[in-house]
């Protein structure tokens, strides 16, 4: 795009091809479709977001609204800084029947005012954690990693999991879960923390 930007305000869908050198800007109320695009420009988009065997080489922020699932089947790799975010009233949900990877930082935030709006990673396929993660809730719904128990997540080695600056509220949910280092583990939340079939190597204080 030659450093300019790209804006849409409308319903879309991207079917494949490479966007790249610029800002891809998706800004609308309705579906915002991620299905098989290559991404060198840096990604912003809000709407109802699906999340389909893309690559994002560059920054990365999708944020969820309204009363439609955001359901996305996986297979994305994210190789620069992602925020997930949820402000909608129904579950922003990732990785249901193929990998995700993120070889950088994420940063996951629900915001969710009422419904059901979970934020729900590695929902029934496995996710890569190659960077830190990050975490907050203002939400009753919270977040979940492999919440139906049939997806799994794997924390790289000398990488952390971290509560953001807004804090938890919500249900916390870490199942299948596993951390390949020894890095220390500290995450305060000011609610419910359900964890079952994870291993973590290195200590894991919650408070």
């Amino acid at each position: 795009m030659g450093g300019d930007t790209l804006t849409i305000t409308t319903s879309t869908g991207l079917n494949g091809g490479t966007i790249n050198n610029g800002l891809f800007d998706a800004n609308c109320t309705a579906l915002v479709n991620f299905n098989g695009t290559t991404f060198g420009a840096v990604v912003i988009a809000k709407g109802q977001i699906k999340l389909n065997g893309c690559v994002f080489n560059n920054t990365a922020s999708f944020e969820h609204i309204g009363s439609a699932t955001g359901t996305g089947d996986g297979g994305n790799t994210f190789n620069g800084v992602t925020t997930l975010k949820n402000s909608g009233t129904t579950a922003l949900r990732l990785a249901v029947t193929n990998a995700d990877t993120f070889n950088n930082d994420v940063i996951i935030k629900n915001v969710s005012p009422s419904g059901s709006g979970n934020l729900q990673l590695s929902y029934g396929a496995a996710t890569y954690f190659n960077g830190n993660i990050e975490i907050s809730s203002t939400s009753s719904f919270g977040i979940s990693f492999s919440s139906q128990g049939a997806g799994s997540s794997i924390l790289a080695s000398g990488k952390a999991m971290s509560i953001g600056s807004a804090g938890f509220t919500g249900t916390l949910v870490i199942q299948n879960f596993t951390q390949t280092g020894s890095t220390a583990q500290t995450l305060s939340i000011s609610s419910v923390l359900n964890m079952t079939n994870s291993t973590f190597n290195g200590s894991f204080t919650s408070t």
